[in-house]
């Protein structure tokens, strides 16, 4: 099999300290007010500085590092306005545009190595999801981002999480009656990989606010995630009200833990400017009750906004704060999940979590080993279970130690003669119109996907483009011969046709937490507890078993 990347993309181990962060994300022109209008951004080439030493035009030299070292290097921006023009435009024509570039590189023999202890959040706000259930299913079935968080959902409550994707997590809040008198539009979402472990926060008195929270479970510290949607000309209480979220996540959280507040809060005026104190961007025209409201209250918290990527009209609509600026990167995607909105560009979040794990090793389970009794000797099983005196062995014992013993006594036959095979999480999603083409260039997508990842250089943006591109023809192709060949069989092969449509509604994802009598349990023993909890307080004995004892 070709290699998933040309031998160019090799990047010296010292470029992510040459990489200089953009002016802060404000400039002067018109707001966006909703609706928007459709049209394409407009392409305005992006000035750079040609890196002389190295030959990487497209990234501006900065400093040459004095020793040879495998630490992670944060260089600050300059503190001078954005590239007028279109941000998009140089992210998507040519000219990446990488803010807050921090790379992680270990070297092993002196080759550079990829470190894969980070955490990926990729935000769009995509205008709605009703017509685009298909696509966004399709594009999630093999999305290797960590946590994806979606603002103007415009989702119902009779679409159901299974119709958007079957890959991941989701928690959602659609626009409701107390969240605002409009039926149409708003509504954000948050979906987490199940390799993660999360559960929902709720918080109080925030009803009225289209927003939804979730903490992640991390070997060392916790990730609280917090997406919101504010409508434009909100009213002061919104602004207020989602200030109280920042100070209820901080209490509830440890001095290790990192908090991400994230989404489109409509505020077109706002202009921010880069402090290298905080290794972020602070307001500097805040005026409006509006603004004072949101800026000041989350700053006393200790959140630092840092997204610089402004949209077609040049205004940064949408936020991203977080209480560990030092540990975080902002940058465009090189291709976007969904079709872009002009006033809202999308970004990703990458939160370095500096731990030998990698975020898929986070959730235990997802490593455990299965029992595999396709290749077990049932000879040998039956031998050991037949050569016990089962009538000696649970002799003169109370029920309850007999129990215990017989469990103990099975599991250790079981764990003797039953061989272990590795879970394999991927084949659960494994999706009936996959084709033997269509994995091997999954698989080359993800190992491009990775290689941008680590080392986001040009050659490698351009690579994974291009294997994107054809993945998703691919992909397309397929599922809609899958599609035809239902409808064309539909007569001779009805199961295969409610397999589908059963599909739509069911996942095969194991249930993150379970809920009884407002007690939660997210480890593995506490559900069988709470189960049992349920049982015993339906059980009745009949009468004539109760006289029969």
């Amino acid at each position: 099999m070709d290699s998933p990347y040309p031998f160019s993309t090799v990047e010296p181990y010292f470029i992510g300290s040459c990489r200089s962060r953009p002016g802060p994300g404000f400039e002067h022109g018109d707001g966006a007010v909703q609706p928007v209008s459709s049209g394409k951004y407009v392409n305005s080439p992006i000035s750079t500085t040609p890196d002389s030493l190295f030959g990487f035009s497209t990234i501006p030299f900065n400093r040459q590092p004095s020793s040879f070292s495998t630490k992670r290097v944060s260089t600050p921006g300059r503190n001078k306005p954005a590239v007028p023009g279109n941000v998009m435009s140089n992210c998507y024509a040519g000219g990446f545009d990488c803010s807050r570039t921090m790379t992680t590189i270990s070297v092993s023999n002196g080759v550079p190595q990829p470190d894969h202890s980070s955490l990926s959040i990729y935000y769009q706000n995509v205008r709605g999801l009703r017509t685009k259930t298909t696509q966004l299913k399709l594009k999630l079935s093999c999305c290797d981002y960590d946590i994806i968080v979606f603002t103007e959902t415009w989702l119902k409550s009779d679409i159901c999480n299974t119709e958007l994707t079957s890959d991941y997590t989701v928690f959602r809040c659609d626009r409701n009656e107390a969240t605002s008198n409009h039926s149409r539009g708003g509504g954000v979402l948050v979906a987490v990989k199940p390799t993660l472990h999360c559960t929902a926060v709720s918080i109080v008195d925030c009803n009225q606010l289209e927003q939804v929270a979730v903490k992640i479970l991390l070997p060392h510290r916790s990730l609280f995630i917090s997406a919101v949607y504010i409508p434009p000309g909100s009213g002061v209480g919104l602004y207020s009200a989602h200030a109280v979220t920042a100070q209820y996540l901080l209490d509830r959280s440890s001095p290790n833990d990192v908090i991400v507040l994230i989404g489109d809060y409509n505020l077109p005026h706002l202009q921010w400017c880069f402090e290298e104190d905080i290794n972020g961007y602070l307001p500097s025209n805040a005026s409006s009750e509006q603004e004072t409201n949101l800026a000041d209250p989350i700053s006393s918290c200790g959140l630092v906004q840092v997204n610089s990527h402004v949209n077609s009209n040049n205004r940064l609509l949408d936020l991203a704060f977080t209480s560990s600026p030092d540990i975080t990167e902002v940058f465009q995607p090189p291709l976007p999940l969904l079709p872009i909105d002009a006033h809202h560009p999308p970004f990703i979040l990458l939160v370095d979590l500096q731990s030998s794990v990698t975020c898929h090793q986070i959730f235990p389970a997802s490593n455990e080993n299965d029992m595999d009794f396709r290749r077990c000797n049932f000879d040998s099983l039956n031998v050991a279970f037949s050569s016990i005196d089962w009538q000696h062995f649970l002799n003169k014992r109370s029920v309850d130690a007999n129990v215990f013993l017989f469990y103990d006594k099975l599991n250790e036959i079981i764990r003797s003669n039953v061989p272990r095979r590795r879970r394999n999480l991927s084949s659960v999603s494994r999706k009936p119109w996959w084709t033997a083409e269509l994995r091997n260039l999954r698989n080359r997508l993800r190992k491009a996907r990775k290689r941008f990842f680590a080392l986001r250089s040009d050659v490698n943006r351009d690579w994974l483009r291009q294997i994107e591109s054809s993945y998703n023809e691919l992909h397309t192709s397929s599922y809609q011969q899958y599609i035809c060949r239902l409808e064309s069989n539909l007569k001779q092969n009805p199961s295969m046709f409610w397999r589908y449509v059963k599909g739509q509604r069911a996942t095969n994802l194991v249930p993150i937490n379970v809920v009884y009598n407002d007690s939660t349990a997210s480890t593995a023993d506490e559900p069988a507890n709470l189960f049992s909890d349920f049982f015993q307080s339906v059980f009745c004995l009949s009468v004539e078993l109760i006289m029969a004892i």
